[in-house]
């Protein structure tokens, strides 16, 4: 990896006018339909507020309309799953009610539906159904076989402002009240639903989004569900050590994973050969058997998915980075090994931030974003390379006056920079290994960060 600094490298051997320029307006705020174009699958967790009760929802929306949706409210449970061409709905432990008529024309939308819409909207190329257009900002989406749902942007932001469609009598309005940006793709981070009646308003705020997540296809089976809890029960924790078959030879990998004190999964990669100790993985998911992650970084890219034995000793799946798709295969050796993360110092305001900087390595422009903050009494960070899409944590952060040394521990490397005193440069030398670049990096314009 020392050619190519903080890379992780595998040896293996890209209806009418009116109504485009709408949906043109509305890709180009979302993040433009390339960005869009890259996600397969969308994970999502929200919490839900309805008729006094509190609850929380959890979605699995595939781009082509199929989706399953876990709902629970006070003591009230509902499943609902559509295959892309049937759909059920499981009520607690009631068997699943296979849908027909009106209710499974609504679940032929529904998976196209709020954020959703975009797959429907984007791409032609895909749609199994109509777009039109009324004026200049309200575009009626009609997926075959399903039934209308109407979408009216706001005119400031092109993002949509409602949506609203027919639910037997009633009129079903969904208000989009906030967005966040994820991986430069917006989402609607908060929205409220109604149906006529006032019992029934509801609010959705989303606390969780994946992009891209390692599904297992009996997710949107039509059989019988269960529910998260029980089909987490498989405890993945462990160390973890295998490889990856490339067509040459095996990549070794050593895996950690073990849950924190909410039950959720954290864990680790390390790669001895690569110096790689204790990268952080992220997007955790648990089905059942299946397992799946990836090292921290552009969604989809580095991403582990597979099943565990019935023994809980073994790992085996897939791997997939830069397209292509390799075998793995991991044994469980002992107990998660995962370093509790080193207390650096505060840092100076003027430290804190988000930084552009971009180094030439060997002849190749290398683009990275640096961002520190101070949080709970403690500096911390992390480093992006923008062209490998990789998230790397600062181990130790060490400020001496306008002196800043960096120890990324993970990668084996380090950086060490002095501020101008402007406070709008850092300037100095990335090290790995051997290798040392010249880099300098630059305030960026939002400098504001997220604590």
């Amino acid at each position: 990896m020392h050619k190519l600094l903080f890379s992780i490298t595998l040896p293996f051997a890209a209806n009418c006018v009116a109504a485009d320029m709408a949906v043109d307006r509305w890709a180009a705020a979302i993040g433009g339909r390339e960005k869009v174009a890259s996600i397969k699958a969308v994970y999502r967790e929200a919490t839900i507020s309805v008729a006094g009760y509190e609850g929380v929802i959890k979605a699995w929306h595939r781009g082509d309309g199929s989706y399953r949706k876990e709902e629970g409210v006070a003591t009230m449970s509902t499943v609902e799953t559509f295959d892309g061409n049937n759909a059920a709905m499981q009520r607690g432990a009631s068997p699943p009610q296979i849908m027909s008529g009106a209710e499974l024309e609504r679940a032929r939308s529904t998976g196209l539906a709020n954020w959703n819409a975009v797959f429907f909207a984007f791409f032609p190329d895909r749609r199994r159904g109509s777009v039109a257009v009324e004026g200049d900002d309200t575009i009626l989406l009609k997926p075959e076989g399903g039934i209308e749902w109407r979408v009216t942007l706001d005119r400031d932001t092109w993002l949509p402002k409602t949506m609203v469609h027919q639910e037997g009598d009633r009129t079903v309005n969904v208000t989009f009240v906030s967005y966040e940006t994820i991986d430069g793709i917006k989402f609607e981070k908060e929205i409220h639903r109604s149906n006529g009646d006032p019992r029934f308003n509801a609010v959705i705020r989303y606390t969780k989004t994946v992009i891209n997540p390692p599904l297992d296809a009996r997710l949107f089976s039509l059989a019988p569900k269960k529910t998260s809890a029980e089909r987490s029960a498989a405890d993945p924790s462990g160390h973890w050590e295998g490889s990856v078959q490339t067509p040459d030879e095996e990549f070794g990998v050593e895996i950690d994973l073990e849950k924190d004190t909410q039950g959720e999964l954290t864990g680790t990669l390390s790669n001895a050969a690569q110096h790689l100790k204790g990268l952080p993985l992220a997007n955790f998911v648990m089905d059942g058997a299946v397992v799946g992650f990836q090292v921290k970084g552009t969604p989809g890219e580095r991403a582990f998915r597979g099943t565990l034995s019935a023994d809980g000793k073994s790992i085996s799946g897939e791997y997939t980075q830069g397209g292509q798709t390799l075998p793995f295969t991991l044994t469980r050796t002992g107990n998660a090994v995962i370093a509790a993360p080193v207390r650096s110092a505060p840092i100076t305001k003027e430290m804190e931030g988000t930084w552009n900087g971009t180094a030439d390595v060997e002849g190749k422009q290398s683009r990275y974003l640096l961002t520190m903050l101070n949080q709970a009494g403690a500096a911390t960070g992390h480093i992006v390379t923008l062209d490998e899409g990789l998230e790397i944590p600062i181990g130790v952060i060490t400020q001496n006056a306008s002196s800043l040394m960096l120890e990324f521990t993970a990668v084996g490397a380090s950086y060490s920079g002095t501020l101008n005193s402007e406070g709008t440069e850092l300037a100095g030398t990335l090290i790995e290994g051997a290798l040392r670049v010249p880099l300098t990096f630059r305030r960026s314009p939002v400098t504001e960060v997220k604590k």
